[in-house]
């Protein structure tokens, strides 16, 4: 999950900069970006792929431990490939990625947060 959460950070990212969008410029943004994202997608393919190192120590084999650690390494490509066949739509280009769309209608529904009541809700809110 939090392979597939990095990866696409990191399309929308390439996204933003072929477009040159400036991330300062969203809601919602981090110095530690693109990094975090790097760190999180090489760290977790690490861990996964170490995952059931056991089962390939003499005396160790067990067939469920080895399906449910190696086969999200074979199944995710095959099952982005089918729907990409099957859809016929390949994944959209950092260039024709929509960012504009909607975003009145966002706006128009977006709720200010009320001013804080006392010193701990400023707290919580600067937090």
């Amino acid at each position: 999950t939090w392979f597939g959460i990095s990866v696409t950070y990191l399309r929308f990212y390439k996204g933003l900069q072929v477009q040159g969008i400036d991330r300062t410029s969203l809601p919602y943004y981090t110095r530690l970006q693109p990094f975090a994202a790097w760190y999180a997608c090489i760290s977790t393919f690490i861990i996964c792929f170490f995952n059931g190192w056991s089962v390939f120590l003499k005396g160790n084999w067990n067939n469920a431990t080895f399906i449910t650690s190696y086969l999200p390494f074979i199944l995710s490509p095959i099952l982005f490939g089918g729907a990409y066949l099957y859809y016929g739509t390949p994944p959209a280009r950092a260039s024709e990625m929509d960012f504009e769309s909607d975003l009145a209608q966002i706006a128009a529904e977006e709720v200010d947060d009320p001013p804080p009541r006392n010193k701990m809700e400023a707290f919580w809110q600067w937090l």
